[in-house]
């Protein structure tokens, strides 16, 4: 089998990303939308804040998750790259084997 390199990039959509969080969370959007509208002391503004970004690093994790636990699996090798952007959450070189007639297609 003769390996060949996958290069995986996965891109996140935050305004896409925050609506799926509040819909998967509705404690969550029944807190932010209280707040909506009106004056919020910097405590509030705070508060939300984290508990929004905590939401997301937790779907980023879990998304980052979902390609290692399908794709190192198959691989010879995984080589962690940086992030290129902003919205790059995940970047890796993967080194998989492939039969001959795989690899020529």
């Amino acid at each position: 089998m003769l390996p060949r390199i996958f290069s995986v990039k996965v891109l996140w959509n935050s305004k896409s990303e925050i609506q799926a969080l509040l819909e998967s969370n509705p404690s969550l959007k029944q807190k932010r939308d209280a707040l909506e509208g009106k004056p919020l002391s910097m405590e509030e503004v705070i508060e939300i804040g984290q508990m929004i970004a905590s939401g997301l690093q937790l779907r980023k994790q879990q998304a980052i998750a979902l390609f290692r636990e399908q794709l190192n699996g198959l691989a010879e090798a995984v080589v962690a790259g940086e992030t290129m952007t902003e919205k790059m959450i995940y970047n890796a070189a993967y080194l998989i084997p492939c039969s001959s007639e795989s690899a020529s297609i």
